[in-house]
């Protein structure tokens, strides 16, 4: 009986010893899991730190390509403008000295149309040579009055001008 107990009592002894080491690899295995978890909520916390200066980089770089990009175009914009303005002026001051130029031409162009017009529209109407010589002074008075107003010279509206301006900034 004696030799049972030991037995059981030894059996008992190295279950418990089988116990005790379960119960450290359980402990252990808590603890590497426990530190596991900490470490993946460390790396969350990182990420999501890294993310933020990522984004916070992001959108300075792209506030500054647009600053840069509008910029870019704002100086084009300008040079464009500036062609567009010389090419206007070119093209107005061609047209005033064609018109100064060529004057007799046009009067004699636009006289003959005006003709044609008033003649389809009463028809053929007999006039006196000294009706014609009436309506000629008078004409003449109308182109003088024209060559007056065309004189080059170029106005620009204060919105206009306004808004040059502050392509200019």
């Amino acid at each position: 009986m004696h030799l049972k107990e030991d037995y059981n009592n030894k059996k008992m002894d190295k279950s418990i010893e089988i116990l005790n080491y379960q119960k450290i690899f359980d402990e252990e295995n808590k603890n590497t899991e426990l530190k596991r978890l900490r470490s993946n909520e460390n790396v969350e916390i990182l990420i999501s730190e890294e993310k933020q200066k990522w984004e916070k980089i992001n959108s300075q770089k792209v506030e500054e390509s647009f600053q840069k990009g509008y910029q870019k175009g704002l100086d084009e914009g300008l040079v464009e403008l500036k062609k567009q303005n010389l090419l206007f002026e070119k093209m107005y001051q061609e047209l005033s000295s064609y018109w100064y130029r060529d004057r007799e031409e046009f009067t004699s162009f636009l006289i003959e149309i005006a003709l044609k017009i008033a003649q389809e529209i009463v028809g053929v109407v007999e006039v006196s040579d000294e009706f014609v010589d009436e309506q000629l002074v008078k004409l003449n008075g109308i182109i003088d009055k024209i060559d007056q107003n065309l004189k080059p010279s170029i106005k620009v509206s204060l919105t206009d001008l306004e808004k040059t301006k502050k392509f200019d900034k």
